[in-house]
């Protein structure tokens, strides 16, 4: 098990299996995770401490010698941004929420600064979103404090943030204020498709919720009633059934099946054809007993292996590690790997 130190409140995240991202319980911002975590932890972890601290000449240090090993590391381009622009977060107790500060003074904007750019060039898909939300909401703390004359958001309609999350960055005349209001009644039709990505071989269906930050591949089809978190990810051909609920940050890949009665709980990782039954006695053509779907729950933070099959009525416990082609018969108590057919307890992890 790997930590990572958030970029945000600085609080220790957990961090197993290859995420690109976690949600960190703490502050409860979602934050990139470098895929070289394993090799260079130690250095993001105390890069980050120093630029907590307000040390930014230090921490830029740090950065520059992960740059010196890997020039295409993406969290730490965006870490010298950080540093360079003097980026801290602080909670809003009124709010209680976390937002970023500039204590040093840059005339560029944050999305025309060379590093930003060369982390948004080098990073994945998911970490590129991560990037962009952080530097909107950094932007707007820029602009205010290096044009002050001039407010940090224009006249024009479409410069207005329509997302709670900048609501406490603003001082809004009146007339914006109306604008505000009147986006947040109505939306539009781009601001809801750039929440989510689906590939358009996809289907969903009506009376679907889906997360910010979601990216469903190709060959998918999302059913009536169910429900996907933020910053999910969903690999090809896969097919989410009526009602399901799925939590935040789950990983599922190619040809799996989320059949009704299953529950993913955040953080979960689905493998590779990986397989989910609800009901205990299969029969066509018959009623009963066997019609009656039976619920599965996965837990926060467990990860099933490639063709492993869950038979319902089962709970996967917290970051329990269900091991390739396994056959899940009963509950699966938290931090513990299982192999085999049927499932049994290897060691605690």
């Amino acid at each position: 098990m790997l930590v990572y130190r958030c970029i945000v409140c600085g609080c220790i995240m957990y961090v197993g299996g290859s995420f690109s991202s976690m949600l960190c319980e703490h502050c409860g911002v979602v934050a990139a995770i470098p895929p070289d975590l394993e090799k260079y932890g130690d250095f993001y972890n105390e890069a980050t401490y120093f630029r907590q601290k307000g040390n930014y000449e230090k921490a830029l240090e740090i950065y520059d010698k992960l740059l010196s090993e890997d020039r295409e590391a993406a969290e730490a381009y965006f870490g010298r941004m950080l540093c360079r622009y003097g980026v801290k977060y602080k909670k809003d107790q009124e709010q209680e929420r976390w937002r970023p500060d500039c204590y040093l003074s840059q005339n560029t904007p944050i999305r025309e600064d060379a590093d930003y750019l060369k982390a948004l060039g080098f990073a994945g898909e998911r970490a590129r979103h991560i990037y962009r939300k952080f530097a909107e909401q950094i932007d707007f703390v820029w602009q205010k404090k290096t044009k002050p004359d001039e407010g940090i958001i224009g006249e024009v309609s479409d410069e207005l943030p329509v997302t709670g999350e900048f609501l406490f960055f603003c001082r809004l005349s009146e007339s914006q204020l109306e604008t505000f209001e009147r986006s947040l009644r109505l939306g539009s039709e781009r601001e809801k498709k750039d929440l989510y990505f689906v590939h358009k071989s996809s289907c969903v269906d009506d009376n679907v919720e889906i997360g910010e930050g979601t990216q469903i591949g190709r060959f998918c089809h999302i059913q009536r009633g169910a429900r996907i978190g933020r910053n999910c990810v969903l690999g090809q051909n896969v097919n989410i059934s009526y009602n399901v609920q799925i939590g935040d940050c789950v990983e599922i890949q190619n040809n799996v099946t989320i059949c009704e009665g299953v529950e993913l709980e955040d953080e979960v990782f689905c493998g590779l054809s990986c397989v989910f039954t609800n009901e205990r006695i299969p029969r066509a053509g018959h009623s009963g007993e066997s019609k009656v779907y039976r619920e599965t729950l996965v837990k926060r933070g467990a990860s099933i292996g490639a063709n492993a099959t869950i038979i319902c009525g089962n709970t996967i416990g917290e970051y329990a590690l269900v091991g390739a082609g396994a056959v899940v018969t009963k509950n699966v108590p938290n931090h513990t790997l299982v192999m085999g057919v049927p499932a049994r307890v290897v060691r605690r992890i």
